[in-house]
């Protein structure tokens, strides 16, 4: 973006982001980097070259770099340096020191390295692990002093660095040096220095975070990065250092005003691949529109930067394009394509899963008249810096609240639930930026809803699915995490829907968010107010259950039931839409059952046993009936059958009778398997008899018969009747 020319200093103390870091809770653990990465200069590389530098015999001579790309661009430990040294020649002393500007414009020491003259070999680039670190803040400065106790050529090379002025001072005891606090330094001598200098680079571990993009990262109009050659510097304003009061990641700042996403994603792999961060946070695309550059080419260029992150493993916050009022952003259809990019980068995102878009919209913007409803196109007044494309510090720091809402741990439920769920549930969802060493926990909650309004905490099962709150582990970070639901304690008995909601936590402090799951058809109660079922006894060893009349099921539905006999045997499980009665064979004639059925429902809730009915077996058709005259006996006939099976239950009995028209000769219904029969008539035979069966129910076997030509009463009396094997016979 576009920036303002005029020079302003402000000058502030900083807080480092290490003494922040203790208090801020509530975002990802960014671990950093152990790799060391260049923090100054910007877009410079050491080189050798001839000594031009001298220095005084048995004298000293320090060298203050005053140029914006050679500031530190980071906050940190110093931990190793790069320069090149031409002579050692007597040289006794080589310091590097960090200067930073003060409120009166002049200049306190805040760090030295050890000496350095016995690590460093002369004619050659030199890099130098520091025994003892040095801290240091964005935007402090550098200066290099050689000591001398003899004569000897120039020591170090003044390489040619636009931009830049080297001012130096010159001591003939080598003893002497600059004051520690406010030293002038821009009041000291810098003839032949003037887009020189001496070139030293600075390693320090690799920031947590590296913001790319146009004025806006920059700062404009109030800062301007370290990578411009001029500018206005003023850190506390910036989003970058506004954030990392909310957040405490230590980064560094990538901004370059007027650039198009096309020049951002050319030098991401310089200005943010080598880096090294973990994440990074991205804007550009309005100067894109101001500049015609295409959808296409917008596009393509976001595409390019979210693919280099990803190969390199970098998390990426994209800022979407921001509110702006100027003459141009006014003009009839600018901001419907600009919110037509958003959407656009919005699609792209979705193909790639370390991605976080922040929109800053709402938080800066207000309500265009002319554009369509809920739209902020137009920057608020108080958050407009009155250029009306950049931010004013409060408006920038809603920008930084904006990322910070963005990176607090979210959660996406993954579940899509279809049909009926009961018991202990699997709620899947995702943790979005999660560290890859350390994610996230749930201990601010689990709950759960039957209307979406009233929320109870969710019972955690005790399963090996469940990950529970603490320590939570998935198979890629961040991802495919569960968390098992005991809905069967929470929503006992119901058959009803209801919601989960989760909000993350990172051990401190949960996110701003509940994410609310969409419904799901729970049904913890099992079907119930079954009637006995239908019988019907077909034969002496098999009766026939048909499922009952009434069931209540308002869930899920029936799916199964099962046929229970005397509360031991259990038949086949039938299905209900295909099968509603079985047969109850191989039972023992004459016999009383105690039937139940119960019912499972399509989610697998059992009923409790149905009321019972009884139903009894047939007795079987009497065999062995046998008609015997007694010996010495006349006018009686003995009658017997085979006795029937658990013939003192209930009604069961047997009825023997003479099969005459009177039928007044019978036993009547009796417990006993024999009878005898008298009252015959004088020289008469070929009686008949019958016999039958009744079973406890009362229900009658047809009856047997057997006729005989002998006489029961005969002038023979007492003659012996021979007994003999009859068949017996139906009519």
């Amino acid at each position: 973006m576009r920036y303002f020319k005029t020079i302003f200093f402000f000058s502030v103390v900083l807080i480092t982001a290490s003494a922040l870091a203790s208090t801020v809770k509530a975002y990802p653990n960014l671990v950093a980097n152990n790799d060391l990465v260049s923090v100054a200069p910007y877009n410079f590389t050491v080189q050798a070259g001839a000594g031009n530098l001298s220095v005084p015999n048995y004298g000293a001579r320090e060298f203050f770099v005053f140029g914006r790309q050679w500031r530190m661009r980071q906050s940190g430990e110093v931990k190793r340096i790069k320069m090149y040294i031409d002579n050692k020649d007597q040289v006794v002393g080589l310091y590097v020191k960090f200067w930073r500007q003060n409120a009166s414009w002049d200049y306190d020491l805040v760090g030295t390295t050890e000496n350095l003259v016995s690590v460093l070999t002369a004619g050659e680039i030199n890099e130098v692990n520091l025994t003892t670190p040095v801290a240091v803040q964005e935007g402090d400065f550098y200066s290099v002093r050689v000591e001398r106790a003899g004569a000897g050529g120039a020591v170090l090379y003044g390489t040619n660095a636009s931009g830049a002025i080297t001012y130096y001072t010159t001591y003939n005891d080598s003893y002497e040096e600059p004051s520690a606090l406010n030293f002038p330094w821009e009041e000291q001598e810098s003839a032949w220095m003037t887009n020189k200098a001496v070139a030293v680079e600075f390693f320090m571990n690799a920031p947590q975070t590296v913001f790319i993009g146009d004025s806006i990262v920059s700062g404009a109009p109030s800062h301007h990065s370290f990578l411009h050659t001029t500018g206005h510097t003023n850190i506390p304003l910036t989003i970058e250092h506004q954030l990392a009061q909310i957040i405490g990641y230590d980064y560094q700042n990538m901004g370059i005003g007027s650039q198009t996403s096309v020049q951002i994603a050319a030098r991401f792999a310089k200005d943010v691949v080598n880096s090294k961060p973990r994440l990074v946070i991205v804007n550009g695309g309005i100067n894109d529109m101001a500049l015609n550059v295409s959808v296409a080419d917008y596009l393509t260029s976001w595409q390019n930067i979210f693919d280099l992150a990803a190969q390199n493993n970098i998390k990426v916050a994209a800022l979407l394009m921001l509110p702006c009022s100027t003459n141009l952003c006014q003009q009839e259809g600018f901001m419907d394509e600009r919110d037509m990019r958003k959407q656009a980068l919005r699609d792209l995102a979705t193909e790639y899963d370390n991605i976080i878009l922040v929109d800053g919209d709402a938080y800066v913007g207000q309500y265009r008249p002319d554009g369509p409803a809920g739209n902020y196109w137009d920057i608020k007044p108080e958050y407009d810096c009155g250029d009306h494309v950049h931010f004013s510090p409060t408006g920038y720091a809603q920008i930084a609240q904006a990322i910070a809402d963005a990176l607090l741990p979210r959660v996406e439920i993954t579940n899509t639930w279809l049909g009926w769920q009961r018991g202990q549930l699997n709620i899947n969802y995702n943790l979005f930026f999660a560290d890859d060493t350390q994610s996230l926990n749930l201990v601010s909650g689990v709950e759960y809803s039957l209307n979406g309004v009233d929320w109870l905490p969710a019972t955690e099962a005790n399963s090996n699915l469940s990950d529970g709150y603490d320590n939570l582990f998935g198979s890629t970070a961040g991802q495919m995490y569960t968390f098992v639901w005991h809905s069967w304690q929470d929503v006992a008995n119901l058959e009803t829907s209801a919601y989960v909601r989760l909000r993350p936590n990172d051990g401190y402090q949960s996110a701003l968010d509940w994410v609310v799951s969409g419904p799901m058809a729970i049904d913890n109660l099992a079907p119930s107010n079954i009637s006995s079922p239908f019988t019907e006894v077909l034969a002496p060893d098999m009766i026939k259950i048909t499922t009952p009349g009434q069931v209540v099921e308002n869930g899920s539905g029936l799916a199964t039931w099962q046929m229970i006999r005397d509360q031991k045997f259990k038949s086949a499980i039938f299905d209900v839409f295909n099968t509603s009665s079985t047969v109850d064979s191989d039972l023992l004639p004459n016999t009383c059952y105690n039937y139940q059925v119960h019912f499972t429902d399509q989610v697998g809730n059992t009923s409790v046993p149905s009321e019972t009915v009884q139903a009894c077996t047939l007795a079987p058709i009497p065999t062995r009936f046998v008609v015997l005259k007694p010996r010495g006996v006349n006018n009686v006939m003995d009658l017997s059958v085979k006795i029937l099976p658990n013939v003192e239950s209930g009604l069961s009995g047997y009825y023997f009778f003479r099969a005459d028209d009177a039928k007044r000769h019978n036993s009547g219904w009796i417990k006993t398997n024999h009878w005898r029969d008298t009252g015959f008539a004088f020289n008469v035979n070929n009686y008949t008899w019958g016999v039958k069966y009744r079973n406890a129910v009362g229900e009658e076997t047809a009856p047997v018969y057997f006729t005989s030509s002998e006489y029961p009463n005969s002038w023979i009396i007492g003659a012996p009747y021979k007994t003999r094997s009859v068949s017996s016979r139906s009519r």
